[in-house]
């Protein structure tokens, strides 16, 4: 009867031990590790307009693949990205986005990227006024170094350097908007040199959204000029008002030009200001026309 409790008793410790702590299965002392880090992109606004340059952030993150376990420093090894950069991969941009579209700020070199962390990234953007409202792919090249696997026993660990190229590709939104372009109207007759006419140019909203409050500022060449209650200036500027989407004004100025003006076709620089539907101010600067001059004939 004590042989039997005695014996129990220390079935009972053994069990106890198993269970306090101490691991059920040992680590081998040899063996093969293998993994890859997973890199993935996710972006929460990538919204953006065009004619403004704008900041996209985007975020990198390591899911890590670990497809034969073993000591964690070896695991740490196979599942982390090191030598990470992120740059724009240009040769797989889009047509339309090809020559309407630059992004600053990059290459960028993160470094290294463990399994479980993330890391953000910014790039400066700036988008083309003739690239029209749609959603598009900004292709990212990824590229970075690891370890394949750790072969570890008796000697030195043996490791599988290995360096990997991907493309992530991030949704660009280039949202609707107004724009504002100007030209000459069919009917304007050229101005002539030594007196005062009427110069009538058209104003256009071809965006995608109404336009409110718009106005421009005329900056004229001498010889050049304009009239107003105040005098004369080679500077001027008018109101339109709203102008709904594909809607478009006309706009008279009182324009002359001195009498030694040569018969040529001089620059009138335009810039248009208006506000959003969301009530948000914009400025085009680089509105141009071209206003001709004729001289009065010999007499």
């Amino acid at each position: 009867m004590r042989t039997t409790a005695a014996a129990l008793a220390a079935v009972l410790v053994l069990a106890a031990g198993t269970t306090a702590g101490f691991s059920q299965v040992a680590t081998p002392q040899e063996g093969t590790v293998v993994g890859n880090p997973t890199v993935s992109v996710a972006a929460t606004d990538t919204r953006v307009s065009w004619g403004d340059a704008q900041t996209v952030r985007v975020t990198l993150a390591n899911d890590g693949t670990l497809v034969r376990g073993g000591p964690e420093r070896f695991e740490d090894r196979v599942t982390t990205a090191r030598s990470l950069r992120v740059e724009l991969a240009r040769d797989l941009l889009d047509r339309q986005l090809a020559n309407r579209l630059t992004v600053g700020g990059e290459p960028v070199l993160l470094g290294r990227l463990a399994r479980g962390e993330a890391q953000s990234v910014e790039f400066a953007v700036d988008v083309g006024s003739t690239l029209s409202p749609d959603t598009y792919d900004l292709p990212l090249r990824v590229t970075f170094a690891h370890d394949g696997f750790v072969r570890y026993g008796d000697g030195d660990p043996v490791y599988n350097e290995r360096s990997r190229s991907t493309v992530l590709r991030v949704p660009l939104v280039v949202a609707d908007r107004p724009r504002i372009e100007v030209a000459v109207a069919d009917a304007t007759d050229p101005v002539r040199a030594g007196s005062l006419g009427n110069y009538t140019f058209t104003v256009t909203n071809t965006g995608t959204e109404a336009a409110t409050d718009v106005g421009l500022t005329m900056d004229l060449d001498a010889p050049l000029y304009v009239e107003s209650p105040a005098g004369t200036s080679e500077e001027t500027a008018v109101f339109v008002g709203r102008l709904e989407p594909g809607e478009t004004r006309s706009m008279t100025v009182a324009a002359g030009a001195d009498s030694a003006a040569t018969a040529t076709t001089y620059l009138a620089e335009l810039t248009a200001y208006y506000r959003t539907p969301e009530g948000f101010e914009r400025t085009n600067d680089d509105l141009r026309l071209g206003i001709p001059v004729e001289t009065r004939p010999a007499e």
